[in-house]
């Protein structure tokens, strides 16, 4: 099974999706010119072939949530180049409603283990699906201290 690539645009900018049947390896956030996004793409993905039917739902659920359309997601992710770890904050994450916000601490808590605060930031900073019905839309730059304000670096 091969995997394919779509790039799309929504009103912030250029989108990429990376999967196969199995469902969505990578979603890359608007910031690229689109030709910086299929090199980049390319670059991280090298086996794979622009366009196939399979991303079309995915993508059809981004542009919608860009639209304001949408706030929970259907698609299937494919997490099998997750580490254990990261597939469990990434499952607590996924349980945080739409629009709020929550730590790192929170997230470590939730996951058994409260001093794992780096190491929660670390998975959400390798976060390849930084959109899937989370709170919010999780990069690694962007920061949530223990008063649970949101920063940016």
């Amino acid at each position: 099974m091969s995997s394919a690539y779509a790039i799309f645009q929504v009103k912030p900018g250029w989108m990429g999706l990376v999967g196969d049947e199995k469902g969505v390896q990578r979603i890359y956030l608007p910031g690229l010119a689109k030709e910086e996004l299929r090199k980049r793409i390319q670059r991280e993905f090298p086996e794979c072939q622009e366009g196939e039917s399979f991303l079309e739902g995915a993508r059809r659920e981004l542009v919608e949530y860009f639209e304001g359309r949408r706030a929970r997601f259907e698609m299937v992710l494919d997490l099998s180049r997750a580490t254990a770890f990261q597939k469990k904050v990434y499952q607590i994450m996924s349980t945080i409603p739409f629009g709020e916000v929550r730590t790192y601490r929170w997230l470590a808590q939730k996951i058994g283990n409260p001093r794992a605060l780096r190491a929660v930031g670390s998975a959400n900073a390798r976060n390849r699906w930084p959109v899937r019905g989370f709170g919010a839309v999780r990069r690694g730059k962007r920061q949530c201290p223990m008063d649970g304000r949101e920063t940016r670096q």
